[in-house]
């Protein structure tokens, strides 16, 4: 047996190791630049190197190698089969070791390409890998053999075989150092899959070094695929190229020169080294029609490389004015994969909308109305733009005696656009003057549409009139809600805007105006008690001048009170109590008014009476007076009470004083009596029969009467009051 070399020149042993050990990477050939105009460019194939590495050896058990750098070798290697005479024989004694083993080869390749492709993007995959040196039978040229097994499974049928001998043997000479194995329905499996594929290598007959030892590096996973190219995206329409605008399911409107773009990307950019070209082809339809029939127009761009914008110019004479279209653009690539297709709405435009209404707006600090003088140089005015039709898409706004819409600003066109224009001292002949134009969504323009308005002079100023004027009451009761009327200016011809109600950032009120003058009112309870000063705004719509007025408005509060109550007897003399109950809110001051009939008999702070003579046989009330400052002052009166009965004293038995015998005085103590009678008389009785009447509370007992008893009556009187008599214990004379 003994060992051929690939390489012409002889390489020494001590030089061997050396390149052995050296890096080997092998580079695919080219794709093939040149074809037919009517055949599609070959596939350019990508090279996946393996991650990792393990030599499975019937020996030492398996160990790691690293694909890139390391090289190791395939099958039955015993020294004692080796003449270390031959070239290289140190160099494979070395490596296969004293103890004849077997070894096998496993490759990884994880997390590869393979992970972003499908199944049927791959059109063929070869895995291969560089032998640099084969033991043969240089005598038979007896072929050798590999074995490649999927997932290192030895136990199944291999997934291809490949034979070889020795260069310079009679016989088959199939080896020429490198081995390619079909891989293509390994590599679907695992695209279809997480994308990671392990290969296995063996010798075929592993019981002999001739039978297929190998020194092998460089395992390597061409797989030749392609994948169609992205939808485009980004499609946009305009009148120039590049400064289209986004062609979406929201139609864009044109009017002249209509460019259409749109970008393309190819997902194989990066794995064919940036060389990636595409073409997209352009179709415009009538909006809503199929795109599988006939097209208005086609047009297929030019090819350029993936991953850019591809325009093209649809001409408008195809087009017709006011007509929605569909615009469907389909990518395919250089080698005739077809990607999905884009497509979005767009709609020509060549009319030209109606000239733009310039309305004067109320609540500028001047509103310039035709022809009457308002305003002047460095007063500024606003205006509300509107109108043109329902396809316009901004105004073009300008002021000055110089004005054009060409030269003005562009603002978007809505229900509200304004703009604020203040005359300089330029203007001609006190006169002002603004222009407008409405631009359509395809870009055409009106015709400009001018308002002259008259400019006050300085010696002459004509004062705007107020944009709202207010009027209601000065004041309303706390509970109760409170209405205005706010009347607009005649500048506005039409009623429109709408005014705020607020008092500082509290907003109480408001209305929009349809007529010349509105309410506005301020519901119950949403004022406290005591003054305020209300404002009301006036704007014509978001955006334009505010104007303002204030106006001062009183709450008055009132209070919720029950009806009082009295206690006590209604009779002279007696003391009666008046109770008010709970008052909402608390009064400050109470005044109680007590009346007998309609007479008012005390008016205090306090809540008793004492009943008076003078409100016998009447009967009495009390009325509650509550006051606090901010509220209304509040009287409530209670029920009538009974008839004032008249009073009663209340008297002693009177006793006499001094010595009760004939020719002395006696004196009559009648004791303390409540009330205290206004007038007392004395009656003076012997036996019964008066011998004195009168005021005098003292009698001298005549030697007439010895013998005989003495009594004294005292009859007591009080104005209301019922008359009290009282007659004393009898005494012997």
């Amino acid at each position: 047996m003994s060992l051929h070399r690939r390489r012409i020149a002889l390489i020494s042993a001590s030089t061997a190791a050396a390149v052995l050990s050296a890096a080997l990477t092998f580079t695919p050939a080219p794709a093939t630049a040149e074809t037919s105009a009517d055949e599609p460019r070959p596939i350019v194939p990508t090279l996946e190197y393996a991650t990792s590495g393990t030599v499975h050896n019937s020996v030492s058990g398996s160990t790691t190698f690293d694909p890139w750098d390391d090289r190791t070798w395939v099958g039955f290697c015993d020294s004692a089969e080796v003449d270390p005479e031959e070239d290289y024989g140190t160099v494979i004694i070395d490596a296969c070791g004293e103890t004849p083993s077997s070894q096998r080869m496993v490759w990884d390749f994880d997390q590869s390409v393979l992970a972003e492709l499908s199944p049927e993007d791959i059109e063929s995959a070869t895995f291969q890998v560089r032998a640099d040196l084969a033991w043969v039978d240089k005598e038979t040229c007896r072929q050798g053999a590999l074995e490649l097994y999927q997932d290192a499974d030895w136990s199944q049928s291999p997934v291809g075989v490949k034979t070889y001998a020795a260069s310079g043997c009679e016989g088959a000479q199939a080896w020429n150092g490198y081995f390619g194995f079909d891989a293509t329905d390994l590599a679907k499996q695992a695209a279809a899959g997480d994308g990671s594929l392990t290969v296995g290598l063996k010798a075929a007959d592993e019981t002999c070094m001739s039978c297929g030892w190998n020194q092998v590096k460089s395992g390597t996973l061409q797989i030749v695929f392609n994948r169609a190219p992205e939808a485009p995206a980004d499609l946009r329409v305009g009148t120039f190229y590049p400064g289209t605008q986004p062609c979406t399911s929201t139609p864009q409107w044109l009017n002249s020169d209509i460019y259409a773009s749109a970008y393309v990307a190819d997902p194989d950019t990066s794995h064919h080294n940036g060389s990636e070209k595409v073409t997209a082809t352009f179709q415009v339809f009538p909006a809503g029609q199929s795109p599988e029939g006939t097209p208005l127009f086609e047009l297929t761009a030019t090819e350029q490389y993936a991953d850019a914008r591809i325009a093209v110019k649809i001409p408008p004479e195809l087009l017709a004015d006011g007509a929605l279209y569909d615009l469907w653009v389909t990518p395919q690539d250089g080698y005739g994969a077809v990607g999905d297709a884009a497509h979005c709405t767009f709609g020509v435009d060549r009319t030209d909308p109606e000239p733009p209404t310039i309305t004067p707006v109320v609540g500028g600090e001047a509103v310039y109305v035709a022809d009457e003088p308002r305003g002047g140089a460095g007063i500024p005015g606003y205006f509300w733009i509107s109108g043109g039709g329902s396809d316009v898409d901004t105004y073009r706004i300008s002021g000055g005696s110089s004005a054009s819409c060409g030269t003005g600003t562009s603002s978007p066109a809505t229900a509200t656009t304004g703009f604020s224009y203040t005359p300089d001292s330029r203007a001609v002949y006190l006169e002002g003057r603004v222009v407008a134009c409405a631009v359509d969504k395809a870009g055409n323009w009106s015709q400009t549409s001018t308002y002259v308005f008259d400019l006050a002079s300085s010696d002459s100023v004509v004062a705007t009139p107020p944009a709202i004027t207010v009027s209601g009451g000065s004041s309303y009761s706390y509970g109760s809600s409170y209405t205005s009327a706010v009347t607009l200016s005649t500048d506005a011809a039409t009623p429109y805007g709408g005014v705020i109600v607020s008092e500082g950032s509290t907003v109480l009120g408001g209305a929009t105006f349809d007529a010349r003058t509105k309410s506005v009112t301020i519901p119950a309870k949403k004022l406290a008690v005591g003054s305020h000063t209300l404002t009301y705004a006036y704007q014509a719509f978001p955006g334009a001048p505010k104007w303002s007025t204030t106006k001062v408005v009183k709450v008055v509060g009132t209070f919720v009170a029950p009806t009082p109550t009295i206690s006590g007897t209604a009779k002279v003399g007696k003391t009666l109590t008046a109770s008010r109950g709970t008052w909402t809110p608390t009064p400050s001051t109470v005044t109680y008014v007590w009346k007998a009939g309609t007479t008012t008999i005390k008016s205090s702070t306090s809540n008793q009476l004492v009943v008076p003579a003078s409100a016998k046989g009447k009967q009495i009330t009390v009325s509650v007076v509550g006051a606090r400052s901010g509220y209304t002052t509040k009287t409530v009166t209670s029920a009538k009470t009974a008839t004032v009965a008249a009073g009663t004293f209340t008297a002693p038995r009177p006793y006499l004083k001094g010595t009760v015998e004939y020719g002395h005085t006696v004196t009559a103590v009648r004791g303390t009596w409540s009330p205290s009678p206004s007038s007392v008389t004395y009656v003076w009785k012997i036996n019964g029969t008066v011998v004195k009447r009168g005021t005098s509370s003292s009698l001298f007992l005549s030697k007439a009467w010895n013998g005989k008893q003495v009594t004294v009556t005292v009859i007591g009187s009080r104005a209301g009051y019922t008359s009290k008599t009282v007659t004393s214990y009898a005494k012997t004379i």
